[in-house]
C-alpha cells in the first residue's frame, strides 16, 4: 500500500513539473529569441556607443568635457546632485578615473554655498556635480557659490 501510494505521488510529482514546463516554455522562447536578436542588433558596439545608447548623448558629451578639462592626473572636488543616495557619485567616479575625486557632500546640504565653499580644503579647482537621471556638470570651483545660488533658486 505504501509503495503504490508513493509512486502516485512521484507520478503526480512528475506531471506537475511536465505541466509546468509546458507552461513556462513559450514565454522563455519568446524571452529568449529577443535578447538573441537585441545582442546581434548591438555586435560590435565599444562601451562609449553602449554608454551613448543607454545614458543618452548628453551624457557621453558632458562626460567627455569633463574628461577633456581635468587632466589624467588632477583631482576634483565631486559633489552628488541627486535628492537621495542613488550612486551616481559612484558611477560618475568610475568612469572619470584616474582622476581623484573628493567627494564633498550633496547639493541638498548646501545651505550657505559661500561658507561651505570657505570650508573646503584648498586643491582641487573643479567642481563636479553628478546626477542621478542627469548629465553630470563641470563648474569651475571660483563659480560654484554663484551656480549653486542660480540652480538651487531654480528648482
Amino acid at each position: 500500500m505504501l509503495s503504490r501510494a508513493g509512486s502516485l505521488f512521484r507520478a503526480s510529482i512528475l506531471a506537475l513539473f511536465a505541466a509546468s514546463l509546458l507552461v513556462a516554455m513559450p514565454p522563455a522562447g519568446r524571452n529568449a529569441r529577443v535578447r538573441i536578436v537585441q545582442a546581434a542588433s548591438r555586435l560590435g558596439e565599444d562601451s562609449r556607443q553602449a554608454r551613448r545608447r543607454a545614458l543618452g548623448a548628453a551624457w557621453v558629451d558632458a562626460e567627455a568635457a569633463i574628461r577633456r578639462a581635468i587632466p589624467a592626473d588632477g583631482e576634483y572636488l565631486l559633489v552628488d546632485g541627486g535628492a537621495e543616495r542613488q550612486g551616481a557619485t559612484l558611477f560618475l567616479r568610475y568612469q572619470l578615473a584616474p582622476r581623484r575625486a573628493r567627494f564633498a557632500g550633496r547639493l541638498s546640504e548646501i545651505a550657505d554655498s559661500s561658507r561651505w565653499e570657505a570650508a573646503l580644503p584648498a586643491g582641487p579647482r573643479w567642481v563636479v556635480v553628478a546626477y542621478p537621471r542627469r548629465p553630470p556638470v563641470l563648474v569651475a570651483r571660483s563659480d560654484f557659490a554663484r551656480w549653486v545660488k542660480g540652480t538651487l533658486g531654480r528648482r
